[in-house]
């Protein structure tokens, strides 16, 4: 399995379109100043609405700080290498990644983001931007040799199922 998440890597990391690095390398670098962005537009809208729907931002931070806090303990107890440490071939010089490599913390927001926006619309339709985003980050996250396929997966994983167990215990209150 090993040998497949790294053969995977390399060619998403040696394939990659490096006329697109800069933008990828902001888009990675943002990622979490943009999800508060995203969250801080939608408490000032919640305001505005006659159903409360400020419950539903509570709802999103709690998805997205539980799967982060998932994340972390994860790579803590499982303590897997980044890439670029391993393989001489990947250079990250714009990037300041630090620490364990599985899962992806990057991956896992967005795709707690994602989720969290899902179950509070109940319309894919309405997400779906949130998806191509949380995609994106998940391939920067590889062509940079920062993550392996397996480390995303594990932060898509961790994305989907967090906000959706919060979901099912706060539904049943």
């Amino acid at each position: 399995m090993e040998k497949i998440d790294f053969d995977i890597l390399k060619q998403i990391y040696l394939h990659r379109p490096v006329y697109a690095d800069k933008f990828f390398i902001w888009v990675t670098q943002n990622t979490t100043l943009l999800t508060i962005v995203f969250i801080f537009i939608y408490l000032i809208y919640s305001f505005n609405q006659k159903n409360k729907s400020y419950k539903n931002v509570i709802f999103i931070i709690t998805s997205i700080l539980s799967a982060a806090i998932v994340t972390n303990l994860l790579k803590i107890i499982i303590k897997r290498p980044r890439p670029y440490d391993i393989h001489s071939f990947i250079n990250i010089q714009h990037l300041d990644a630090g620490g364990y490599s599985f899962p992806s913390g990057h991956t896992t927001e967005v795709f707690a983001l994602a989720m969290a926006m899902l179950l509070v619309t109940k319309s894919f339709k309405k997400v779906i931007p949130f998806y191509l985003w949380a995609i994106l980050i998940a391939y920067t996250r590889m062509a940079f040799g920062v993550h392996y396929p397996l480390d995303i997966l594990g932060g898509i994983i961790i994305g989907i199922l967090i906000p959706f167990i919060i979901y099912k215990i706060w539904s049943k209150k």
